[in-house]
């Protein structure tokens, strides 16, 4: 046997023992964070107003500090307690039960509560609009810290309402 293959043999040795030291001792990554699963309680006792609505004809936002400097700060906003919600349209209010299911569908029965002539349709939103979205939402997500309600417009058309609660 030639000396040098005495030789590479030890070398081999040596390097599986230092290759097998040095993977036990790598610490191994840390979990993932789980991911809790959404909670409805996260938009519950909450004042949430209407930032965007996202339909198939484009985007309705509001300039909410302009509202707000304009005395119209409280419309278009939505409150949800234990069964209950609330809410108030441009200038009437509604409440009535709503329901949340699995995988986050919900539903919402509207009942106008106040049935006053609108002032005005802010961004052109018409009160009419935003309580048919109300009573057509299917499904609630929490994205950013915003409340979004999937529903339906009255062609059957999908659009997303979007709340804050900063305001």
């Amino acid at each position: 046997m030639h000396p040098h293959f005495k030789y590479l043999g030890l070398i081999a040795v040596i390097a599986g023992i230092v290759i097998e030291v040095s993977c036990k001792s790598a610490p191994l990554p840390p979990p993932p964070p789980l991911q809790s699963a959404p909670n409805f309680e996260d938009a519950q006792d909450k004042d949430w107003k209407l930032v965007t609505v996202r339909t198939k004809s484009g985007d309705i936002s509001f300039d909410r500090d302009r509202l707000i400097a304009e005395g119209f700060g409280d419309i278009f906003t939505i409150r949800f307690g234990a069964d209950q919600f609330s809410g108030t349209g441009a200038p009437n209010r509604c409440f009535g039960p709503y329901g949340i299911e699995k995988d986050q569908a919900i539903w919402i029965d509207t009942t106008p509560a106040t049935s006053r002539e609108p002032v005005r349709n802010p961004e052109k939103l018409r009160e009419h609009d935003f309580f048919t979205y109300l009573q057509n939402a299917f499904r609630w997500a929490i994205n950013g810290g915003n409340l979004e309600l999937s529903t339906k417009e009255e062609d059957g058309a999908e659009a997303v309402m979007v709340f804050t609660n900063i305001f």
